[in-house]
């Protein structure tokens, strides 16, 4: 135990001296000239003042020696007490922890006591006093009470701080006050305002100390309003220019509030401004996102003549890092720089690479760990994070390997975070060898955001038996591994078995929410399982999810549609008060693959007079049907919505355009859409192509087929299948082997079944029977029954009964009831009789 400083030793000695209590100086006195204290010249005087006022009242001072007195005659109350007076909390625990057995300690010792385990927050000991005291039936009495409220407040043993005080008859302003400040300090803000509303009630105005805690209560919950009220009563009592930290937490709760304004009125209003003012409004607009306001701020902080303090600045560049701010951020750094706190405090290190890390600049946060030789797994994690958050996960893997070359061992939070960069780029050997290291680290086990990222890793990579592996050996599983094991299932083409494990989580007790919904709607759209999406449409309905999450509704919008009920998916549309353009595309996609085109286009309609902006995907859609159903006038319509720059529409809905023009037959405007893209894809020549195949306008097609060639951009096999189709329609046979030529030679495209057909048909067109007999068994595939009808249908054409009976035979190997093709040639030689 260290010894009372000289300052202590003296103020108990003049205590002493008062109640003429002199076996202390009698017993310190051969003490100080051993351990060179004699020297010491106040001390020395009052000790030999004391010994001569004793007047030999005790025993001869030259006879004196440490073993003359008795161990009770030492008065360790008095030390205790001045251990406390000067904080020395940990002092006068261990003093009274040695000295309780042989020494009798009275309520006077007990409560200074009891002020000490507060502010150590020493629970064990603060029992153990209360003990004492309940035994001496001392805890009834409101300041013994206070302060074991208070006791246990400042270690957050709520229920116990209750009993005491609910056990109290006459409760005075301080027991109340103790309760609040419990409270509020807890961050249990209700029942501190509960409590400050009951206390009044009991006729006990409240004072400054009342205010303060309220007012932190008001903080925790942002209840401007009652902040207010009391700001009013304050002022009305004239208490904020009488105490400075009634002030103080009035600007906090403004702070805290989000009401920035207010909190600057307050703090022009103060007359005295410290240190914990000036924080207040710095941290409360660091916290509120105004950043260069808060850094403007702590200028005049400092010009104020108020130094910073490494809390401050940590404060900021959390904030800074919240809302990357990394401007500020960098005006913090150079500050922390000129003031050497980088140097001394590992926590400003370690934000600062979260703060660069999180807004991108992850040059700057490596630069920051390897200046200052951070070996903290915290600031490496941070890094990993930031590499995940702006998807650059290799770099997160190669330095959670770095990490680990350097000896600094990973915790859960690093590998949650290597384990969803190994999901995002579906690195699945990688995660397991993370897994592997969870489990010689034993860390799965009570960790459940980590078993959790194991189970999206899983599953993202399309291993469902691992992810049900991990999931079993989960001792505990909460709503996010049963959405990642139902996630796994349903992506890897498992939605039945997936609807299966959705009713067993419920009757395990496991309440699904709305992203567990969303999947489980999405695995009914899978599988056409209506019934089932019905069952759960009730289920959403009395968790009153439709108003809530619009996410839900519009997979409930889509179930619908996927599986042709669309009179509901209609209904649940209609339903939504603020429906968004996903609700719409949905319900619009639903539609068009029900063949109800026109009712597609009344649900465009329909969300316009809602206000919802289009998106290029829903423009899509309408654009399409405008062109299967020649609708040129709604299709300018929707034309013009493509160019009111209300949106910087993509590509995909210029495409559209030229695609609806062409087919409506407008090719002079498909152009003209055409002209107007500065950057064309290959779909963008594809259509215009497309659209003049259709004509068979053979000169416009092989016009911009060159142009398309000399732009570098690489012909697809939708490029040559129009190529065939222009010449099938023009009847330029002599062009299709060049086109097949180009295709496979130079372009390595191996033709499909579509683009035989369409080159066969052109030789039957032609009347070139044998070479399209020829061309057919060198299909390196089975030719189908399509190409067999375009042989005979050119056969009726030509009267060639040879042909088409070879044509016959083919077909009926390929299928035997095929009655059209019996027919069809039934036409041509309904006279022989070998055909059967």
């Amino acid at each position: 135990m260290p010894l009372p400083t000289i300052e202590i030793i003296c103020c108990l000695l003049h205590q002493c001296r008062r109640e003429r209590s002199f076996a202390l100086a009698l017993y310190l006195r051969p003490y100080l000239y051993k351990s060179g204290l004699s020297f010491h010249d106040s001390l020395k005087a009052i000790v030999e003042a004391m010994v001569v006022e004793s007047s030999g009242e005790i025993f001869d001072t030259h006879q004196t020696t440490d073993g003359m007195l008795n161990k009770k005659e030492m008065p360790f109350h008095f030390l205790i007490r001045e251990y406390i007076k000067h904080s020395q909390w940990d002092d006068a625990l261990v003093l009274y922890e040695k000295t309780k057995k042989t020494e009798f300690y009275s309520l006077h010792t007990f409560m200074p006591l009891l002020k000490a385990c507060a502010e150590l927050q020493c629970l064990e000991g603060g029992q153990e006093i209360h003990s004492q005291i309940y035994k001496s039936g001392f805890e009834i009495h409101p300041f013994v009470s206070t302060t074991l409220i208070n006791l246990y407040t400042e270690c957050g043993y709520l229920e116990e701080a209750q009993k005491i005080f609910d056990k109290l008859q006459a409760k005075d302003i301080a027991c109340w006050n103790a309760l609040i400040a419990g409270y509020a300090k807890e961050g249990c803000g209700r029942k501190a305002l509960f409590y400050f509303e009951l206390m009044q009630e009991h006729g006990i105005t409240p004072n400054t100390r009342t205010f303060v805690s309220s007012l932190k209560a008001c903080g925790i919950l942002a209840i401007c309003d009652k902040g207010q009220e009391l700001h009013a009563e304050i002022v009305r009592r004239g208490l904020l220019q009488e105490h400075n930290f009634v002030g103080n937490a009035l600007l906090d709760m403004y702070a805290k509030c989000g009401l920035v304004a207010q909190a600057r009125e307050v703090f022009c209003e103060l007359s005295i401004r410290d240190a914990i003012t000036w924080n207040a409004l710095v941290v409360g607009h660091a916290n509120c996102g105004y950043i260069q306001e808060a850094c403007k701020y702590l200028e005049l902080m400092k010009s104020d003549g108020n130094s910073l303090n490494s809390s401050i600045l940590l404060l900021i560049m959390k904030a800074c890092t919240m809302n990357k701010a990394i401007e500020s951020g960098l005006q913090l750094h150079s500050e922390t720089i000129m003031i050497g706190f980088i140097d001394n405090d590992l926590a400003i290190g370690i934000t600062l690479v979260d703060m660069y890390a999180s807004s991108g600049w992850f040059e700057e946060a490596q630069r920051v760990l390897q200046v200052y030789c951070i070996q903290e797994v915290a600031a490496w994690t941070a890094l990993i994070n930031g590499y995940v958050y702006y998807d650059f996960n290799r770099e997160a893997l190669e330095c959670f390997n770095e990490m680990q070359e350097k000896g600094i061992s990973p915790n859960h939070i690093t590998f949650v975070c290597c384990l969803k960069a190994c999901s995002n780029i579906r690195a699945f050997e990688k995660g397991q060898e993370i897994h592997n290291e969870i489990n010689q680290l034993a860390m799965l086990e009570d960790n459940l955001p980590l078993g959790n990222a194991l189970l999206d890793m899983y599953a993202k990579c399309g291993y469902v038996s691992k992810v049900k592996e991990v999931f079993d050996v989960l001792s505990s599983r909460d709503i996010v591994s049963w959405t990642a094991l139902l996630g796994g299932y349903i992506d890897s083409g498992y939605s039945d078995e997936a609807l299966k494990l959705f009713n067993q989580m419920k009757r395990e007790g496991t309440t699904p929410d709305a992203v567990t919904y969303v999947f489980v709607l999405k695995a009914c759209a899978n599988i056409g399982a209506g019934e089932e999406g019905m069952k759960i449409h009730e289920e959403i309905s009395e968790m009153c999810l439709l108003e809530k999450d619009l996410v839900t509704a519009n997979a409930l919008i889509d179930m619908y549609s996927n599986c042709g009920m669309l009179s509901k998916a209609w209904a649940v549309f209609d339903e939504l008060k603020c429906p968004d353009v996903i609700s719409g595309t949905s319900l619009v996609a639903g539609l068009i693959r029900q063949g109800y085109h026109e009712e597609a286009l009344e649900c465009i309609d329909q969300m316009q007079q809602k206000g919802i902006i289009l998106d290029c995907h829903v423009l899509t859609y309408g654009l399409q049907v405008c062109g299967n159903l020649g609708l040129i006038g709604r299709g300018r319509e929707l034309h013009g919505v493509v160019c009111s720059n209300i949106v910087n529409y993509s590509l995909l809905a210029y495409n559209a355009l030229i695609d609806m023009y062409a087919k409506s037959g407008f090719l002079a405007s498909s152009v003209k859409v055409f002209n107007t893209l500065a950057d064309r894809d290959v779909t963008s020549w594809n259509t215009l192509i497309t659209g003049y195949a259709q004509l068979g306008d053979i000169d416009n097609v092989l016009f911009y087929y060159r142009r398309m060639v000399k732009e570098n951009k690489k012909p697809n096999s939708i490029t040559f299948l129009s190529l065939l189709t222009a010449c099938s329609h023009s009847g330029v046979h002599d062009l299709t082997d060049c086109v097949f030529e180009v295709m496979v030679e130079e372009n390595e495209l191996m033709p499909s079944l579509g683009h035989f057909t369409c080159g066969i048909d052109l030789l039957g067109r032609v009347g070139q029977l044998d070479k399209m007999l020829w061309k057919i068994t060198q299909i390196p595939f089975q030719p189908s029954l399509i190409i067999w009808h375009c042989l005979l249908s050119a056969c009726k054409k030509s009267n060639n009964y040879e042909i088409g009976r070879a044509a016959l035979k083919h077909v009926m190997q390929v299928e035997k009831n095929d009655i059209g093709s019996l027919i069809s040639l039934s036409n041509i030689c309904d006279t022989d009789n070998s055909i059967e």
